[in-house]
C-alpha cells in the first residue's frame, strides 16, 4: 500500500483531533453551534498537521508518528475515559508510581484502548510505503498549515477558542496530545533543585515535661472526602465505629494542600503552607515534624501501606528499623502487627505515622474485605466509568467504612495503654475523590484552584485520650471553622509541647482564638 508522505501525516492529524480528543469535544459541544464545533475540529486538525509537518522535518516520519500516537493513546484514556486531566502533578504522579499502581492500572479497558489506538495504527504504518516529498513540498505543507490555522483564528473561530479556554480552564488540560507535552514540559522545568539548600528548622526547639510519657498516633489517609463521612452530616452511616467515640472532634470544612499525595503529605507534615508549598520537592530540602521530633528523642516510627516508600521522602532521614512499608495488595489491618508490638514496647515519648491505603483508586472494592461490603450494589472493576454512580458510591462508601473501622481499632488500642502514656489521634485524609461528577474521577486532574471540592475537602478526625480532653471545648467550637491542613504541623508541636520559635500560633488548632 501506498500514500503520499503528506497523505499519511494528514491521516493521523485526522485521527488525532477525532479519536484522541472525544472529551475535549464532549466539553465544548454544549456551548457552539454543529457549524462552529466543526470550525474549531478544523483548526485543532490544522494545529496538528502543522505541528506534524514540522516534526517530520528533521526526524523519521514513521518515529515521530509512532511516538505521537503512543503518547495520545495513553493520555486520552484517562481524558477520555475517566475525564482525568493531563496537569504537571499528573505527570509526577505517573513517573513515581510504584508497581502496584502501574499494575492496576493496565486493565482491560486500557489495554483495548491501546490496542486500538496505538498498535493498529502502529502495525499499519509496517504496510505502508509513502512516497518520498522534497523540501519544497514540506515547506509548501507547512505554510498551508500555517495559513489554515491563521484563517480560521484570526477570520473565523479564534474568539470563540479564547472564551471558551477562559470560561472552562478544564480544556488547557484535556485537549491531546497538546495538554500531555505542555504539561510534562512545565514538569520538567520544576526539576532545577541545584540552587535549593537544605534548611535545617526548629533547632532551638525544647520538649516540655509532663508526668507521664506521651504516645501519639498521625493517621495519613487516602483519597477520602469530607462529604461522604457521616460524621460531617452523610447520610449514609459511614462512621459506624468512630461516632460511638467520646473525645472525638470531626471538622467538616478541613481543605487538603493538594490533590495528589505527592503535595499533601509532605506540605502537612512541614512547615509549608499550601500557599507556600510551590514545587512539589520543597520538603527534599527542609527538615519536617518526623526530623524534629526524632531529634528531640521523640521516638518516632513510619508504617507505610501505600505503595511503598515515604512520600515526599518525610521518613528518609529516621533510623531504618523505625520505618516499614508493607505488600502492595495489603489492606490496612496489615499494619496492626507492629503496631501492637510498638505499644507493647514503647516506654518513652512515641509518636508513630500510619500511612494507610484507604481508599486509593481505581480499584475501591479491594480495599475492604468483603465483610465490609454493607451498601450494595457495588463496583467490582477497575473500570470505574462504566459502573453507575449508585454502585460507585457504594463501594467508595465501604471503602471509607474500612477506614471507619481501622480508625476506631487504633482509638481501642491507645484506651488500652492509658494508664503509662498520655494519648491521642489525629486522622487527616491527604485529598479527596471525584466519583463521577461532572464526568471526573479520581483525583490530581485539574491544578487545584480548579478541582472541586471533592477533591478538596478532606476529613479530619482528632481523638484526645487521657492528659490531652482540656482541649476538647476549645476544639468543639471550630468543628464548623473553615480550616486546612496547614495546621497540621503546628498543632502537633502544641500536642508534644514543643516549643520553637519556628511555630505558628494562628495555625494551631489548641489555641482558643
Amino acid at each position: 500500500m501506498k500514500l503520499s508522505y503528506h497523505s499519511l501525516i494528514a491521516i493521523n492529524a485526522l485521527f488525532l483531533c477525532l479519536v484522541c480528543n472525544v472529551y475535549f469535544f464532549t466539553l465544548i459541544s454544549p456551548s457552539l453551534s454543529f457549524f462552529k464545533l466543526f470550525l474549531v475540529g478544523l483548526l485543532l486538525f490544522s494545529l496538528l498537521g502543522l505541528a506534524l509537518e514540522i516534526l517530520c522535518l528533521s526526524w523519521s516520519a514513521k518515529f515521530v508518528l509512532g511516538l505521537i500516537l503512543l503518547l495520545s493513546a495513553f493520555s486520552s484514556y484517562s481524558i477520555n475515559s475517566l475525564g482525568v486531566g493531563i496537569t504537571p502533578d499528573l505527570i509526577h504522579s505517573v513517573l513515581s508510581a510504584n508497581p502496584r499502581e502501574v499494575k492496576e492500572t493496565f486493565n482491560l479497558s486500557l489495554l483495548s484502548w491501546l490496542l486500538f489506538v496505538f498498535l493498529l495504527p502502529c502495525v499499519g504504518f509496517a504496510f505502508v510505503r509513502f512516497t518520498p516529498s522534497r523540501l519544497l513540498s514540506k515547506l509548501f505543507f507547512i505554510s498551508f498549515y500555517s495559513l489554515l490555522s491563521l484563517i480560521l483564528w484570526f477570520g473565523l473561530i479564534g474568539k470563540e477558542v479564547i472564551f471558551l479556554f477562559k470560561q472552562n480552564r478544564t480544556l488547557y488540560y484535556v485537549l491531546n496530545p497538546i495538554s500531555p507535552i505542555r504539561s510534562t514540559i512545565q514538569y520538567l522545568s520544576d526539576l532545577d533543585r541545584k540552587t535549593l539548600v537544605y534548611t535545617h528548622i526548629a533547632m532551638d526547639a525544647k520538649l516540655l515535661k509532663s508526668q507521664k510519657p506521651k504516645l501519639i498516633i498521625f493517621i495519613i489517609g487516602e483519597s477520602a472526602r469530607s462529604a461522604n463521612f457521616s460524621l460531617n452530616g452523610y447520610a449514609k452511616n459511614t462512621n459506624a465505629y468512630t461516632s460511638k467515640q467520646d473525645n472525638l472532634v470531626s471538622f467538616k470544612d478541613f481543605s487538603s494542600c493538594g490533590v495528589i499525595t505527592a503535595i499533601s503529605v509532605p506540605c502537612m507534615m512541614t512547615d509549608y503552607t499550601h500557599k507556600t508549598y510551590t514545587k512539589r520537592y520543597l520538603s527534599d530540602f527542609r527538615d519536617n515534624l518526623l526530623d524534629i521530633t526524632q531529634r528531640l528523642g521523640i521516638k518516632t516510627y513510619y508504617l507505610g501501606n501505600n505503595g511503598g516508600g515515604c512520600i515526599g521522602n518525610i521518613c528518609i532521614r529516621l533510623p531504618k528499623e523505625q520505618v516499614k512499608f508493607y505488600n502492595d495488595e495489603s489492606l490496612d489491618e496489615v499494619m496492626f502487627d507492629d503496631l501492637d508490638s510498638l505499644l507493647t514496647q514503647s516506654k518513652q515519648n512515641t509518636f508513630i505515622i500510619l500511612h494507610q491505603m484507604g481508599s486509593h483508586g481505581q480499584n475501591y472494592f479491594q480495599r475492604y474485605p468483603q465483610s465490609f461490603a454493607t451498601f450494595k450494589p457495588t463496583c467490582d472493576t477497575a473500570d470505574i466509568q462504566t459502573c453507575s454512580l449508585e454502585s460507585l458510591e457504594n463501594t467508595y462508601d465501604n471503602s471509607l467504612l474500612y477506614t471507619d473501622f481501622f480508625i476506631n481499632a487504633v482509638i481501642e488500642r491507645l484506651k488500652m495503654i492509658q494508664d503509662r502514656f498520655d494519648v491521642a489521634l489525629w486522622y487527616v485524609s491527604d485529598h479527596g475523590e471525584s466519583l463521577g461528577e461532572n464526568g471526573m474521577y479520581m483525583h490530581g486532574g485539574l491544578p487545584y484552584f480548579l478541582s472541586p471540592q471533592t477533591q478538596t475537602k478532606v476529613p479530619s478526625i482528632l481523638w484526645l485520650g487521657q492528659g490531652f480532653e482540656a482541649y476538647l471545648p476549645i476544639l468543639r467550637q471550630k468543628i464548623e471553622t473553615p480550616l486546612s491542613q496547614d495546621y497540621v504541623f503546628h498543632t502537633l508541636l502544641h500536642l508534644w509541647g514543643i516549643e520553637t520559635q519556628d511555630y505558628n500560633p494562628l495555625l494551631d488548632l489548641l489555641q482558643n482564638h
